[in-house]
């Protein structure tokens, strides 16, 4: 039973250790992935996905997915740098396309 007490205290530790401070938000979170994993396979998705894709032929809806898409880049980039993270700004590639599917 002691044993069994340890392990859990143990492992309760180790999920504690892990977990990190959102600095967006404050709170805390367990990363069982690093950031630039996910970075890695997300982007690796979109550009298979994009090759197959259909991209849309209509110029109207294309440009209002642009305009909304810049003008969601920009306010997100203004709430990093207003509240001290400017310095994560330089490591976004917004990229918008508006396809068919």
């Amino acid at each position: 039973m002691k044993k069994i007490v340890t392990g859990i205290f143990i492992f309760t530790l180790l999920i504690m250790y892990s977990c990190s401070s959102v600095p967006l938000t404050g709170r805390r979170q367990m990363l069982l992935v690093s950031d630039q994993d996910i970075l890695t396979a997300s982007l690796t998705q979109y550009n298979d996905y994009m090759k197959s894709a259909v991209k849309s032929t209509s110029t109207n809806q294309s440009a209002q997915v642009l305009r909304v898409g810049r003008n969601i880049a920009s306010a997100t980039e203004a709430y990093l740098k207003a509240n001290g993270m400017g310095e994560d700004v330089s490591n976004f590639g917004w990229e918008f396309a508006l396809v068919q599917d």
